[in-house]
C-alpha cells in the first residue's frame, strides 16, 4: 500500500526539528493534574487535517511509551539506535498496536493509520502517523476518530490532550502548521470518551453544522473542547465527541 504523499505527509519532518510549544503545555499540564491525581498519565496528540490526507503526532513520555506490549524494558536501548533500526521497531511493534486501538473513519470509510516514523524531540517520543487515501472532496466530509491508546495499559487512568488543525494551505509543512498555527479545536480522549467526531468542509464549501451538535462553531481563536466528558469540563462523560468546522484557516494566518 503506497505512503500518503505531499504536503500533509509526515516524512518530511526531521528528528532535529525544534520542540514545539505543546510539548511544553503538556507537560506543565501534567504537573498541574498530578498534584490532584497521582495516579493520572498524560500524553498529547496532534492532528493535522487537509484535503489531501491527515497526519498525526503522538507525543509520550518514556514511561508511556514503555507500557506499550513489546517496549517494556527497551526504552532506554531506544535512543542510541539508528533510524532504520527505529523505523524496524515502527513495523514490528507500534503498527500492530495502532491497528488494535486507533481508527479513523472518513465519510463512511475507515482509513487505516501508517506509522511513518519514531523519533525523540524535546525529551518526548513522538509517533507520527498517516492516514491514506483521505480525500476530502465533498461539501462536508464527516471525519471520527476513536482513539483508545493507553486505555487499557493504565486501567483507564489516561488522559490524551488533543489539538486538531485544520489548513488549507497545501504548500506548508505540517510542522509549520504545528508550530506557527492555532488549533481549530481542543479535546481530550480518555476512558469513557474514546470518540471525537467533526464535519470538515470540502474545496470551496461553506462550514456545515451537524444537526444536533449545539448551533455555530467556535470561531477561529476561541478553541474550546466541544467534549461533555472532557475532563476540563464539568459535565458528565459522552461517548462521543462532536464538532462542527469553522472556516478553514490558513497556517499563514497565526
Amino acid at each position: 500500500m503506497a505512503r500518503l504523499a505531499g504536503p500533509c505527509s509526515s516524512r518530511e519532518l526531521r528528528p532535529d526539528m525544534r520542540p514545539s510549544r505543546f510539548i511544553l503545555s503538556v507537560a506543565l499540564l501534567a504537573t498541574a493534574v498530578t498534584a490532584s491525581a497521582h495516579e493520572l498519565t498524560i500524553g498529547g496528540s496532534r492532528w493535522c487535517i487537509r484535503k489531501n490526507g491527515i497526519v498525526a503526532v503522538l507525543d509520550l513520555d518514556s514511561s508511556l511509551l514503555a507500557k506499550i506490549n513489546g517496549l517494556d524494558g527497551r526504552i532506554q536501548d531506544l535512543e542510541p539506535r539508528s533510524e532504520e533500526e527505529l523505523q524496524q521497531i515502527s513495523t514490528a511493534v507500534l503498527q500492530p498496536y495502532i491497528d488494535r486501538n486507533l481508527a479513523i473513519t472518513v465519510n463512511g470509510a475507515t482509513r487505516p493509520a501508517r506509522v511513518d516514523r519514531l523519533v525523540k524531540a524535546g525529551g518526548a517520543w513522538q509517533i507520527w502517523l498517516s492516514a491514506e487515501k483521505v480525500r476530502l472532496d465533498r461539501p462536508g466530509n464527516a471525519i471520527k476518530i476513536d482513539y483508545r491508546l493507553l486505555f487499557e495499559e493504565t486501567s483507564g487512568a489516561h488522559l490524551n490532550i488533543a489539538y486538531v488543525y485544520l489548513s488549507k494551505d497545501e504548500a506548508d509543512s505540517v510542522q509549520r502548521v504545528f508550530d506557527f498555527s492555532q488549533p481549530t479545536w481542543q479535546t481530550a480522549f480518555e476512558s469513557g470518551a474514546t470518540t471525537w467526531e467533526a464535519t470538515v468542509p470540502g474545496p470551496a464549501s461553506a462550514a456545515v453544522v451537524r444537526p444536533g451538535t449545539g448551533g455555530a462553531a467556535p470561531a477561529r481563536g476561541d478553541v474550546r473542547s466541544t467534549a461533555s466528558g472532557a475532563r476540563f469540563a464539568s459535565a458528565k462523560p459522552a461517548t462521543a465527541i462532536r464538532a462542527s468546522a469553522p472556516n478553514v484557516p490558513s497556517s499563514d494566518e497565526a
